[in-house]
């Protein structure tokens, strides 16, 4: 789920910009075909100069073919990444997405919502208000889960959203994109995730 990079209007060092980034990013966060990576390593010219030589080497030698290939290659470009970075883009990815289309919102607020519950209580409101209703939905509705809903009802409860779900989206993006809010890409002993909180 990559946004447009260009619609984002905070400090340039929160995006993934260099090409190292880029295929890691896509790597690690979109999912993409290790083999992709794998023919960018062989082909690219620089990765010599911007890596160590064993990490160079370690990645030229390694069996792309086997199950533990991708945890290898985590292994090895993290340490030349910014974990803040790729994290802030992640979750301005999902925040975008959510604004592009109402027809979205039921995959993209539960996300949000489990994103929440796992440490990233700046995301309260979208999760409670919003994203608890795209996977129980409300008592009226007589059901227990959002797929047991018709498509008339999930329409109907997406747009009772309208228009406050798309401010409170928008207040959270500025959070980050000021620095309000500053996203590590850590998480605790408890596996959740760990954010700096600089509202006050």
């Amino acid at each position: 789920m990559v946004c447009d990079i260009n619609r984002m209007n905070g400090s340039p060092n929160l995006y993934v910009t260099s090409e190292i980034e880029r295929n890691c990013y896509d790597l690690f966060y979109n999912n993409s075909d290790i083999h992709i990576f794998e023919k960018w390593v062989y082909e690219n010219n620089d990765l010599e100069s911007l890596l160590s030589k064993d990490d160079y080497l370690a990645l030229l030698s390694l069996n792309y073919k086997t199950e533990y290939s991708h945890d290898e290659v985590y292994k090895i470009m993290m340490k030349y990444l910014d974990l803040s970075k790729f994290e802030t883009k992640r979750i301005l990815d999902l925040l975008y997405k959510s604004l592009e289309t109402k027809e979205l919102l039921p995959t993209m607020l539960p996300c949000l919502y489990h994103l929440y519950c796992n440490g990233y209580i700046f995301l309260q409101k979208i999760a409670i208000e919003y994203g608890l209703n795209c996977i129980v939905p409300p008592s009226n509705y007589k059901v227990n889960h959002w797929t047991k809903l018709t498509e008339f009802e999930k329409e109907e409860i997406i747009n009772s959203f309208y228009p406050e779900i798309e401010n409170d989206i928008k207040d959270v993006i500025e959070l980050i994109e000021n620095g309000k809010i500053i996203l590590t890409g850590l998480k605790d002993d408890n596996d959740r995730y760990l954010f700096i909180d600089n509202k006050e």
